[in-house]
């Protein structure tokens, strides 16, 4: 059995693209294999307060204090009833909130035997900001395997003196039953250029991109970030905040363009949905972004507006434009939760 722990998130709670569903769909697809232990976020309902130094002395309960207790409770529940053979999966490693350090330690400590994979999704740069090499080697040291989303964070742990060995690279997966097309849509006159996600990313970048590039449409979807102000132009742009995610897929449906400006990347919802949706994508040439795309279906680009600027007018050109579309959709099959249980399968057999 593999028991699997992973946190819930509020705002990917029932989407097709987080975690949760991921594990469900492991649950479901192979029975009797996995058994899933799911953590609520409940963050923000515990430290709400006016004042803001008690919110962040709540915080601070609430991270060193309740989740761990929280975690301990639950990690001795599963001591009971798991065996030697079994492994553990923490779906959320090194994070600096809803820490899963406790439980690795804990297994380790009561049942050595049982191996220990754990997941870890922040990028290169946000590690860095986290946490220092020493404690990226006390966390790596509490696991027998660590898997990443890219090569990018595969390398950056070696660098930190992880052991290779321990390391393994796995592919970002996409619900293709629910982030489909039947077919690629045909471009219009005017291409709709479609920007999604916020982490790591450079709106003011752009800002200066969508106020210097003519002849296509552009849909921000830009949640709760006040970015109101930043566009200059008033004609073919359309500004959403929070959508549901039925309603970004139907966005994605009247788009042509997948557009990525960012800091880093390791594996990322929006470049696996976008090609899933038969999306052309344009992106920052960071991170581990061509562990996921190619020439044949993306354009990457420096982070300066001339690069971007190139780019969205090479796909300008319709014919161009229809076969990175095309391409997309074909590279996105390898996106699948088959793959996460062929690597889990592959471990346990070592």
């Amino acid at each position: 059995m593999n028991y699997i722990f992973c946190q819930n998130w509020k705002n990917t709670d029932g989407n097709h693209a987080g975690m949760k569903h991921m594990c469900k769909l492991l649950k479901e697809n192979y029975p009797g294999k996995y058994e899933l232990i799911i953590f609520p976020d409940n963050k923000n309902m515990f430290v709400n307060s006016s004042n803001k130094y008690f919110r962040i002395f709540k915080a601070y309960i609430f991270d060193r204090i309740w989740i761990p207790l929280y975690h301990l409770f639950i990690t001795f529940f599963i001591l009971i009833k798991i065996r030697n053979e079994d492994s553990v999966i923490l779906l959320e490693y090194l994070l600096p909130t809803y820490s899963q350090l406790g439980i690795a330690k804990t297994f380790k400590l009561f049942r050595p035997k049982v191996k220990r994979i754990a997941l870890a999704h922040l990028t290169p740069l946000s590690l860095q900001s986290f946490f220092s090499q020493n404690q990226v080697l006390k966390w790596g040291k509490q696991v027998d395997y660590l898997l990443t989303f890219g090569s990018s964070l595969t390398a950056y742990f070696v660098e930190m003196g992880v052991s290779k060995s321990k390391v393994f690279t796995i592919k970002h997966y996409v619900d293709s039953s629910y982030y489909c097309q039947i077919k690629t849509s045909e471009p219009t006159l005017k291409p709709t250029v479609i920007v999604m996600g916020a982490m790591r990313r450079n709106f003011r970048l752009l800002a200066d991109i969508v106020n210097n590039v003519e002849g296509v449409r552009f849909i921000i979807c830009k949640g709760k970030l006040p970015l109101d102000g930043c566009f200059k132009r008033s004609d073919d742009i359309q500004l959403f905040g929070f959508v549901s995610e039925d309603e970004l897929r139907n966005l994605m449906c009247k788009s042509d363009i997948s557009l990525n400006i960012m800091d880093d990347t390791v594996g990322s919802n929006v470049i696996t949905t976008s090609m899933a949706m038969g999306l052309a994508i344009i992106v920052s040439d960071v991170g581990s972004i061509r562990d996921y795309c190619d020439n044949s279906n993306a354009i990457f680009c420096k982070n300066d507006i001339n690069s971007f600027k190139t780019a969205i007018e090479v796909l300008m050109q319709k014919k161009t434009l229809q076969s990175m579309k095309v391409a997309s959709l074909l590279k996105s099959k390898q996106f699948s939760f088959e793959q996460f249980n062929d690597v889990v399968k592959k471990i346990m057999d070592c």
